[in-house]
């Protein structure tokens, strides 16, 4: 699983979000930009992730695996609101919709966003696993197993 993330002078980088947001923001931060900026990423349409307000949750929970994201700047005004920038110089990719959309922060998305469909994919595994580790999935295996052959006795 991998993410890329867009910056700088139509640069990208791939990462993987396998780890928690706060060690997925600080490596972002030493390989794309200045480690005392705040930064969190949006999706191709401006929606932010607001990976930095959920430190301590993986952020393979938030994020699509292959997704592409710009890198952004967060600035913190005297009311306490958010104000994002986008770190990429393209203005080919940075469209009047997605600006837009970063500035009204309708787009914002909640870090539970994608939550419900990989908990349950993981809640499946975790049962699948729970059956073999309790000899279910062995037990109806054996089931389907064609019978064994007798041996003759002399």
């Amino acid at each position: 699983m991998f993410v890329t993330v867009k910056f700088g002078e139509q640069e990208e980088t791939i990462f993987n979000p396998q780890c928690k947001c706060v060690t997925l923001l600080s490596t972002i931060k030493q390989r794309c930009c200045d480690d005392d900026v705040e930064v969190d990423l949006s999706d191709e349409n401006g929606n932010v992730k607001n990976l930095r307000e959920s430190p301590n949750r993986y952020a393979d929970e938030i994020l699509a695996d292959r997704e592409n994201l710009v890198l952004l700047k967060v600035d913190r005004t005297d009311s306490g609101d958010c104000q994002f920038t986008p770190l990429l110089n393209d203005k080919g990719f940075l469209t009047e919709t997605f600006l837009a959309q970063l500035a009204t922060g309708s787009g914002v998305e909640t870090p539970s966003g994608r939550r419900t469909k990989n908990t349950n994919k993981r809640n499946k595994q975790k049962s699948e696993n729970k059956d073999v580790s309790t000899g279910k999935a062995a037990k109806a295996a054996s089931n389907n197993a064609p019978p064994k052959s007798k041996s003759r006795m002399k």
